[in-house]
């Protein structure tokens, strides 16, 4: 298996060789997930703010945000941690329903450069505190509520 951010590189290699599997890797400025009729959906953006396309057999590597809108308990989601690699520092959730185990599955498939945590509109189990989202993203700088709620313990 060969990992490039060149594809058509190594794809008339991989023609020519037996078991020999080009992965296509993407890096992404930003990626927002969103969810419709209990499907997640995403929209990948570069630097420039310029929306990316998306393309199934591709590897996306974010890079500096991340957000969650319209996401619940029922949501499954585990899947975008397979497609996505995440070295962002600021994370957003915006009119969701955060639980504890959402939360501790965004934070473990986190790196430690997380600085802002942000949440806009979003409900919060009464487990889910500002002291226990400060120790799942314990490197970050600002933890920020927008209409919205979060409790100190």
């Amino acid at each position: 298996m060969t990992i490039s951010n060149k594809p058509d590189d190594l794809q008339s290699i991989a023609s020519d060789v037996d078991d020999f599997e080009v992965i296509k890797r993407q890096s992404v400025y930003s990626v927002r997930f969103f969810t419709h009729n209990n499907n997640v959906f995403h929209v990948c953006k570069s630097k420039d703010y310029q929306q990316i396309e998306n393309v199934d057999d591709t590897y996306y590597d974010v890079a500096w945000g991340l957000a969650f809108q319209w996401f619940n308990p029922s949501t499954k989601f585990g899947h975008i941690f397979d497609q996505f690699k995440f070295n962002v520092e600021y994370v957003n959730f915006t009119e969701c329903h955060i639980g504890l185990n959402f939360l501790q599955k965004v934070a473990e498939n986190m790196n430690d450069n997380v600085k802002i945590v942000e949440y806009r509109n979003c409900t919060f189990d009464p487990d889910v505190t500002r002291e226990v989202v400060a120790k799942m993203f314990n490197n970050h700088e600002q933890i920020v509520t927008h209409g919205c709620e979060l409790k100190e313990k």
